[in-house]
């Protein structure tokens, strides 16, 4: 076979082999719970003794890449969590700490005469919240109650694009 004038070779596209293995790679089911990982890696956050032991100045992502499954698994982990970030490090809060934030949250709502079943404008009850709280709750705290509480299905309005009827959820 003769070649066009100047070209020694047909131009050809194609795969060239230039390593092996000859190891097999076996993907097994797992039951690793996200949850579970956070649960031990995040330090209790509650007012008076703030947890600074496991997690001091670690950040969500430095978090996340401690754990063995994806980050959209740690991400649903962490909302379900509540949990937030502070200056500090990643946190949790403690049970009581919960409760009083939700008492906040309703204590404001019966005072403002904010409409749980309308949609909620967040920043609006951030800042309510933080001018008639008596406790150091910090702000990220309640961003990440009110982040729960938003829906989960792709709206990229939060809490505004539905009523809040899943107080009660956490």
């Amino acid at each position: 076979m003769a070649f066009p004038e100047g070209q020694d070779q047909i131009n050809s596209v194609g795969i060239t082999a230039i390593a092996c293995c000859s190891a097999t790679l076996e993907l097994n089911a797992t039951d690793i719970s996200a949850l579970q990982h956070l649960q031990a890696s995040l330090p209790l956050y509650d007012a008076l003794h703030v947890g600074l032991d496991k997690a001091a100045g670690r950040s969500k992502l430095q978090i996340f890449a401690d754990i063995p499954v994806s980050d959209h698994q740690c991400e649903l982990a962490w909302t379900l969590l509540a949990a937030f970030e502070t200056e500090n490090g990643s946190h949790r809060p403690s049970a009581q700490l919960s409760i009083n934030a939700w008492r906040n949250l309703l204590s404001l709502a019966v005072l403002e005469s904010l409409s749980l079943t309308a949609p909620l404008d967040v920043d609006r009850v951030l800042d309510l919240l933080l001018s008639h709280q008596a406790e150091e709750i910090p702000r990220q705290m309640y961003k990440a109650v009110l982040h729960r509480l938003e829906d989960q299905s792709g709206s990229s309005e939060g809490c505004k694009s539905r009523p809040l009827h899943r107080w009660v959820t956490l």
